[in-house]
């Protein structure tokens, strides 16, 4: 694979990490709003069971950050309904999550080698022309550093 199939596959890695990044993080949120709904459902209830507007209003103002954070988690968890209206269980969740991450890890080990071959390749890439560019006068003697791939100078005399 030459430097143009190397940035390819460089760059749908990229876009492949991104994409299972924010798919984990979608699941992730799902269980965190499920253990939030639950924790948080009685007091919501206790809020709806209060039949004064006034007593209502003070039970807001003084709960309002959890009856929020509530109706937020009602929310994702509305979005992440299965086609038959059930939630997905925790655990199936949570195995989906660890599949993302190992296809993920999987993919940034690759993306690595990818990166690696690359820079290899221009470093190469960069000392042939440099070597290229020597002067036209073949009889002058020209210094010329060469960069090796552990990013050591050496020092070459070209006619």
């Amino acid at each position: 694979m030459g430097i143009a199939g190397l940035l390819i596959a460089y760059d749908i890695a990229n876009k492949n990490v991104a994409f299972l990044k924010s798919r984990i993080t979608e699941k992730k949120e799902v269980i965190n709003a499920i253990r939030t709904y639950w924790r948080l459902k009685p007091l919501y209830q206790q809020y709806k069971a209060i039949g004064n507007i006034t007593d209502r209003e003070l039970f807001k103002i003084r709960n309002g950050d959890d009856i929020r954070k509530y109706n937020t988690a009602v929310e994702i968890m509305n979005k992440s309904k299965l086609p038959d209206g059930s939630l997905p269980k925790a655990e199936v969740i949570n195995a989906e999550i660890l599949k993302l991450e190992v296809k993920k890890d999987d993919i940034i080990t690759k993306h690595e080698k990818t990166k690696n071959k690359l820079q290899s390749y221009l470093i190469i890439k960069s000392n042939a022309d440099m070597i290229l560019n020597y002067s036209s006068d073949k009889n002058e003697i020209t210094q010329e550093k060469i960069v090796t791939n552990d990013n050591k100078s050496v020092d070459i005399s070209l006619f």
